[in-house]
């Protein structure tokens, strides 16, 4: 006799890790966000109806930078959202903190 087999695949870890560094004001920022875990490639976007300053963009490959220098002191947060291609999703509340470089 025969008995049905009953396959159950357990998904892979999948999260968001890193801190990003302060951002120095006079100079360019990049960052870009990884993930450990998921299926196949990320997708990362804004999440939660979160903005960012003026000059940053977030691409929907994970790299955060601004368009030119980083202006103004201050700390602001924001969410992000990494999606895999098994449509997995994962958040994230993230703030950086932007300051005036230390004297020479």
């Amino acid at each position: 006799m025969a008995y049905p087999v009953l396959l159950i695949e357990i998904a892979p870890e999948f999260s968001i890790v890193g801190t990003p560094p302060t951002a120095w004001t006079g100079s360019p920022y990049s960052y870009a966000f990884a993930s450990l875990g998921g299926t196949g490639a990320v997708t990362w976007a804004l999440d939660g109806g979160t903005t960012l300053p003026a000059g940053w963009t977030l691409s929907s490959a994970g790299t955060l930078a601004t368009a030119g220098n980083v202006t103004g002191a201050g700390t602001f947060e924001f969410s992000i959202l990494a999606t895999d291609t098994a449509f997995r999703s994962v958040g994230a509340k993230v703030r950086i903190t932007k300051a005036a470089p230390l004297p020479p």
